[in-house]
């Protein structure tokens, strides 16, 4: 690790319980240990005080957890290194992870890694998950980003990127805030999955004061999403103009050979009466007969995910010689998941995107020969609740409407079973319904497999903190039960939301891209 300039800071407020072990520990993967004592007032000093090979900082007042962690990174610097690991002093987080993240580090240099915690069979209180949902939904809304866990301490910052950022906080909600900063500066955002230890209800030991931090957290989420509107999104405006220049340079340089295409959206609904504008956007290539992919960015049927899991998809899809045509599917939208309005008005609910997807398939085959394509060989691929919606339309279409095959991604399978992703179901089923029996069967995709369904790629991840992996699983077996074609890769680390990024995910789920290349074939 000193090597990588990488050392460890230790944040701690009265943990005499646990402050010894999780130090010796953490030596046992680390010479470089740094700990920030901030103004403990039980035996956590006098323990500090007797372990040799630790870097000490303190201070008598304390200043809380964000003010913390500036010192420890103040003193590591000073100390020459340039990356520090953090984790909690309460004993939540294994020391023995601490190799996790050396090797992120190796892979994405430059990178916040982000810990992911796994949660299965961890008992936590129903507030503790309104928290960190609440927090990575405003992380989104102020970054663009989607993280699984953006409340875990378990991370390795990369100092010199960090350093003249200005803190707005300094206790518990510094580690939101910083992401967010990081994230406005370029900073490149990685999760890892991290094992958790929660101790039996009353041993926990928390610091968090629910009303005042709650509070403050909110006030946190208020600035950041008026700086978002007045700050980042100008800067992330003109970082995007000076990346299109470089690329449009690099274009005319290009000019005159076989290029791929990029066309303009399209409205699949034109000249269609009552029905609200639907985009598709085509990634078309020189010639004819090409394989095509509609493409279905995932969201929650709430929103899309439209670069990550869309547009970027569809160009990695094109330069592999595959025509991509990414939907703009309706969606519920941002203001029915926080009012819950569709309880009084309808709103976009199923069978809207059910709808739109089959309208975009009929689309594309009556213009096959304008796009260079083969109107039986256009199949669609989808992410998350787009895995859903794909699937859906493997079983449930007309059979000569039904796509010539598909690829459901990290899928949204089942709305009944105790896997069941619950913000897509009520996205797609709307408030008022939720609790409809008939619809939601008839919506379990793993309930439904035709024999006669097209062939399935389907690919999850073991350790996905936001779709239950036994959603794909489900739906493996019962293509299995039905003799479908399929193949189906399960793999142990990734989590959800990698699409088909160079940086997001592992390397391992990563591979997935190759082997639809060669499924496809």
């Amino acid at each position: 690790m000193r090597e990588q300039r990488i050392c460890v800071v230790i944040p701690t407020y009265n943990n005499g319980g646990t402050i010894e072990q999780v130090v010796r520990d953490t030596l046992a993967q680390c010479d470089d240990v740094i700990v920030v004592n901030d103004g403990s007032t039980d035996a956590t000093t006098d323990i500090l005080h007797r372990i040799d090979g630790i870097t000490l900082v303190e201070y008598a007042r304390n200043r809380g957890k964000g003010y913390a962690l500036r010192r420890g990174f103040a003193q590591a610097m000073d100390m020459g290194f340039d990356y520090a690991i953090t984790l909690d002093a309460d004993g939540q987080h294994y020391a023995d992870d601490i190799p996790v993240f050396v090797r992120e580090n190796q892979e994405h240099p430059g990178a916040l890694i982000v810990g992911q915690r796994d949660l299965e069979g961890v008992q936590r209180s129903s507030g503790s998950e309104f928290a960190n949902k609440f927090s990575n939904f405003w992380f989104y809304v102020q970054t663009g980003q989607r993280l699984a866990d953006t409340q875990t301490g378990y991370r390795l910052y990369p100092l010199r990127r960090l350093k003249g950022l200005s803190w707005l906080t300094s206790r518990y909600e510094a580690e939101l805030e910083l992401m967010v900063l990081a994230s406005w500066h370029g900073v490149q955002l990685v999760s890892t999955p991290i094992r958790v230890y929660y101790p039996p209800q009353d041993q926990r030991v928390s610091h968090f004061r629910p009303v005042k931090d709650f509070l403050r957290i909110t006030v946190l989420n208020t600035v950041l999403c008026l700086l978002a509107l007045v700050y980042a999104l100008p800067l992330r405006l003109m970082r995007c103009a000076k990346h299109h220049a470089q690329c449009a340079m690099a274009g005319f340089l290009l000019l005159g050979s076989c290029l791929p295409l990029v066309a303009s959206a399209v409205n699949i609904w034109e000249g269609e009466p009552g029905h609200k504008r639907v985009e598709l956007t085509p990634y078309t290539l020189p010639g004819t007969g090409h394989v095509a992919v509609i493409v279905c960015p995932g969201g929650s049927y709430f929103w899309h995910d439209i670069e990550v899991e869309g547009h970027e998809v569809a160009r990695w899809l094109q330069q592999n010689g595959i025509a991509a045509f990414v939907l703009k599917y309706r969606t519920a939208g941002v203001p029915a998941f926080i009012t819950h309005y569709r309880l009084l008005w309808r709103g976009n609910r199923y069978p809207d995107p059910q709808d739109d997807l089959r309208q975009a398939l009929n689309y594309v085959r009556a213009h096959a020969d304008e796009y260079g394509i083969n109107p039986d060989s256009i199949g669609a691929m989808g992410f998350s609740a787009g895995g859903h919606l794909v699937m859906s339309a493997a079983e449930l279409f007309p059979q000569a409407e039904r796509p010539a095959f598909v690829a459901p991604i990290y899928p949204v399978v089942t709305m009944v079973d105790s896997c069941v992703h619950k913000r897509s179901r009520r996205g797609l089923l709307g408030d008022s319904r939720t609790s409809n029996k008939a619809l939601r069967d008839s919506l379990s995709l793993e309930r439904h497999v035709p024999k006669d369904c097209p062939p399935v790629f389907l690919v999850n991840c073991l350790d996905d903190p936001v779709v239950h992996w036994r959603n794909a699983a489900l739906l493996d077996s019962a293509l299995t039960a039905n003799d479908v074609p399929h193949i189906y890769l399960q793999y142990r680390t990734g989590g959800h939301g990698f699409g088909a990024s160079e940086n997001r995910g592992t390397s391992e789920c990563r591979q997935w891209k190759q082997q639809f290349l060669e499924w496809i074939k």
